[in-house]
């Protein structure tokens, strides 16, 4: 059923959750009974595992399912997918005696969490590495119906799996001034929920194929390979695997983002309750603005002058250290540089925020002939005198 919610940086849309198999069931010399699960490639979004394109889904050759029966604490791995020409999947799995079993996708034995009679446990993990067009296959889990393994006997029936997670897609805008993010590559984009553990353990039952929460994290990120997942180009986006959760109404989702130059936050707040259920896909779009961006600097204490080499009056009143200078200043929102490759007096001021964004300071009135250098030594000095430059603080240079 298609659920919409009407936000206005959110909507939401139900997510197709099953995929139609055939099996196979046969007797194996050993006593245990051979399982054959043979899976569909299937047009249509969000059915396992990788999207082709817009629409396409297809297994991968690295897909592997588990047998379980809760009863018998069965967790039986299969073998890894065999995949012929039309884009099916066979899996095959020895079982240890007749029963009632669910397969589950991807299999999972974890030593501290072993099977038993309640099931098996799962985990969608905190860590993703998805691509630009699709969800990290690892985190979609998927249950079958129960299906019966009776030694000597075949069955044909259809067999269907159920998509046990949910989808959180996020698209992003740039919206910055001149652009700031067009052909900028993401490294990382995380999201994290204020009220609700997104990712972490599941238990399937192994005796009704349910599913129940476990533990968990608030906070699930997703890795990309260098220059592959570019933030604003069209049809990209970052997609998160997630357990069905509540998010509940004016709850947050924090987005962050990881670029080499740039550091992203954006804060949602829900106008209403959501709840995503086995299947279902949250799409986000955001606009990023320059407010949501801060530029990666590096980190300046106290950089003062840099060509002192006698302990002058200048250092002692301005707090210089001789020999030691250098020649650089900075106050909140300004790394200042005084220019000594000519002798015009010039004096550069790069944002810290945006480090493409370089002016020039007022240097009128400053001498710049009989010096080897017009400006030098730079130092914000603290103000709080309104009769001084308004009560601002001072940017004072000296000239050697």
């Amino acid at each position: 059923m298609k659920k919409i919610y009407a936000l206005s940086m959110l909507a939401v849309a139900a997510m197709a959750a099953s995929v139609s198999c055939t099996k196979e069931i046969a007797e194996v010399p050993d006593g245990g009974i051979k399982v054959t699960v043979t899976a569909d490639a299937v047009s249509m979004p969000g059915t396992k595992t990788e999207l082709s394109g817009a629409t396409k889904v297809v297994w991968q050759a690295t897909d592997k399912v588990g047998f379980i029966n809760g009863e018998a604490g069965v967790n039986v791995e299969s073998s890894a997918a065999s995949i012929d020409g039309n884009g099916k999947a066979t899996f095959t799995g020895t079982v240890p005696a007749a029963g009632t079993y669910y397969a589950y996708y991807p299999y999972y034995n974890d030593a501290s969490y072993a099977p038993s009679t309640e099931g098996v446990t799962v985990r969608v993990s905190n860590e993703q590495k998805p691509t630009p067009t699709s969800f990290d296959p690892a985190a979609d889990l998927l249950v079958s119906d129960a299906f019966e393994a009776t030694a000597g006997s075949y069955d044909a029936a259809l067999l269907t799996f159920t998509r046990l997670g949910a989808f959180i897609k996020v698209s992003f805008t740039d919206g910055t001034t001149a652009g700031k993010l067009s052909g900028v590559y993401a490294n990382s984009v995380a999201i994290q929920a204020s009220d609700v553990k997104l990712v972490g353990r599941l238990k399937i039952s192994g005796t009704n194929g349910l599913v129940e929460p476990d533990s968990g994290y608030q906070k699930v990120t997703a890795t990309y390979d260098a220059d592959t997942y570019s933030l604003t180009a069209d049809g990209q986006a970052a997609w998160f695997g997630v357990k069905p959760v509540t998010l509940a109404n004016a709850s947050t989702l924090i987005v962050t983002v990881e670029t080499d130059g740039y550091t992203i936050s954006k804060t949602l707040t829900l106008p209403k309750e959501i709840t995503l259920a086995g299947g279902d896909l949250l799409p986000i779009n955001i606009t990023l603005t320059d407010e949501d961006i801060k530029s990666k600097n590096v980190s300046i204490s106290r950089v003062w002058g840099l060509y002192s080499t006698s302990d002058a009056a200048w250092n002692n009143y301005f707090g210089g250290t001789a020999g030691s200078d250098r020649n650089v200043a900075m106050d909140e929102n300004y790394i200042y540089i005084c220019e000594t490759v000519t002798k015009a007096a010039k004096i550069w001021a790069i944002s810290r925020t945006d480090n493409t964004s370089v002016k020039a300071v007022s240097t009128e009135g400053i001498a710049t002939e009989g010096n080897l250098w017009p400006v030098a030594c730079p130092r914000v000095i603290k103000n709080t005198d309104s009769s001084i430059n308004g009560g601002k603080d001072v940017l004072v240079v000296g000239s050697m």
